[in-house]
């Protein structure tokens, strides 16, 4: 014999394996009970309405999220913009005593129905009447968001500081927001 008796114990478990797994699934099929139509019917109903009550949920929470955006966004033209920020930022520079040298407006840029608008200002004062100007535009209120600020000192006998601080405005595009249903 070629292989003898133990390669053809392997031969009859390589065969006899297989078959026991399909005697174990007609077993399964024919004693299982298949579900019926009520039931799969019943869990059909139960998973749409479980969906259609997450989909509320995920509308309520865009709609409240949409009327906190706008809260920050300006409703000014593009032309107007410019204007509001200036007059936002003057207005802080007056309260904490530091003196407004330059506003750069920088290239806007539009993502997803938002326009922002980047502007540079530099400014000049003590340092407690700089971080008190950096507390007032980012004030609530102001519309305004910092996104830099750079510090140098004048000398080292003051505490007069230069600042130059990045600060951004936000206009919703008309015509590009979303509606939520």
């Amino acid at each position: 014999m070629l292989g003898g008796p133990k390669l053809e114990r392997k031969w009859q478990v390589a065969i006899l394996t297989p078959m026991g797994i399909m005697f174990a699934l007609l077993l399964y099929h024919l004693f299982v009970p298949m579900p019926t139509m009520v039931q799969a019917s019943k869990r059909h109903r139960a998973e749409e309405v479980k969906m259609k009550s997450e989909i509320q949920g995920f509308k309520a929470e865009i709609l409240r999220l949409h009327k906190s955006i706008s809260e920050d966004v300006w409703g000014s033209s593009p032309d107007e913009i410019g204007a509001n920020v200036m007059a936002v930022v003057d207005k802080a520079s007056h309260e904490s005593f530091v003196k407004m040298q330059a506003i750069r407006p920088q290239k806007p840029v539009s993502v997803a129905g938002v326009t922002r608008f980047s502007y540079l200002v530099v400014m000049e004062g003590n340092y407690p009447g700089v971080l008190d100007f950096l507390r007032r535009v980012e004030k609530k209120g102001t519309k305004l968001a910092v996104s830099s600020v750079q510090l140098s000192g004048a000398d080292g006998a003051t505490d007069n500081v230069t600042a130059t601080i990045g600060v951004a405005a936000f206009i919703e595009d008309k015509g590009k927001n979303s509606n939520v249903n």
